[in-house]
């Protein structure tokens, strides 16, 4: 993980499968991703693991800057945690926010797989 402390409104702030900082507001999971999705309540962890360390991410078939990430949990789900990236205007750099977080099924058709690792 980049950095578990919190900092004013961040959750958490980790560096995805391609080193790009990647921040989930407390204000974005609480207001917005545990009411939604009250199945990710106490994920915090997981959601940032998803995104460290991938067992698929797949490229959103609707929006160009949007990445899933996915993982399996111990209920036989997917996590996936949806990133939007963006490039800093000032330096370029490529950086990312979590968007919103839930447990699914199955992968959704149309992703394009762009990363797959395999299960030791």
């Amino acid at each position: 993980m980049a950095d578990d402390r919190p900092r004013g409104d961040q959750l958490f702030l980790v560096l995805d499968y391609e080193g790009v900082a990647v921040l989930c507001s407390r204000e974005r999971w609480e207001s917005k991703i545990e009411r939604d999705h009250p199945e990710v309540v106490g994920r915090e962890r997981e959601a940032a693991a998803a995104i460290e360390h991938p067992v698929m991410v797949l490229q959103d078939r609707d929006h160009a800057r949007r990445k899933h990430h996915m993982t399996h949990t111990t209920t036989g789900h997917w996590l996936k945690v949806v990133v939007d990236y963006e490039s800093d205007s000032m330096t370029g750099a490529e950086r990312g926010s979590v968007l919103t977080a839930f447990l699914h099924r199955r992968v959704r058709a149309g992703d394009t797989v762009l990363y797959p690792r395999s299960e030791d």
